[in-house]
C-alpha cells in the first residue's frame, strides 16, 4: 500500500510543481500582455488550471504526505521537520501567486520582485525537499 501512496503523492507534486511554475512564468510577464479586445485570456486560463488541477494536486499532496509521514513514524524524523517549513512556504506561495496574479489581470499593476521570482522560489524550496526526503541526510 506504501507504494501506490508514495505514487500518488509524486504525481500529484509533479503536478503542483507545474502549476506553480506556470504561475510563476505567469507573474513573470508570460501571457500578460493585453488584446486587442483588452483581455488577458492567458492569465485567466492559468487562473482556471489553478483552481481546476493545481489546487486540488496541493491537497493531494498535502493528504498523501500526512498518511505517508504518520504511515512511516516519520513525524520526528530530523529530515522531516526540516522539510516541513519548506512545504509550507510552498503551499503558501501558491496561494499568495494566485492572489497576485488575480490582481495584477484586475489593476493592470506591477508585480513584485518576490512574485517575479515565484519559479526561482518553488525550484529551489522544491529542491531542498527533495534531497531532505529521498536522501533522508538527517
Amino acid at each position: 500500500m506504501y507504494l501506490y501512496l508514495k505514487a500518488a503523492h509524486v504525481i500529484a507534486l509533479a503536478t503542483f510543481i507545474g502549476g506553480l511554475i506556470l504561475l510563476g512564468l505567469t507573474l513573470r510577464g508570460v501571457g500578460l500582455e493585453r488584446h486587442a479586445d483588452g483581455t488577458r485570456s492567458f492569465g485567466a486560463t492559468v487562473l482556471k488550471w489553478d483552481g481546476y488541477i493545481t489546487a486540488p494536486a496541493l491537497a493531494v499532496v498535502w493528504i498523501v504526505g500526512i498518511a505517508m509521514v504518520f504511515g512511516g513514524g516519520w513525524e520526528t524524523s530530523a529530515w522531516f521537520l526540516a522539510k516541513l517549513p519548506l512545504v509550507i512556504f510552498l503551499s503558501g506561495l501558491h496561494s499568495a501567486s494566485g492572489a497576485a496574479l488575480k490582481r495584477t489581470i484586475a489593476t493592470e499593476g506591477e508585480v513584485s520582485f518576490f512574485f517575479r521570482h515565484t519559479a526561482v522560489w518553488t525550484l529551489l524550496a522544491f529542491s531542498i525537499i527533495a534531497v531532505l526526503a529521498v536522501a533522508k541526510p538527517i
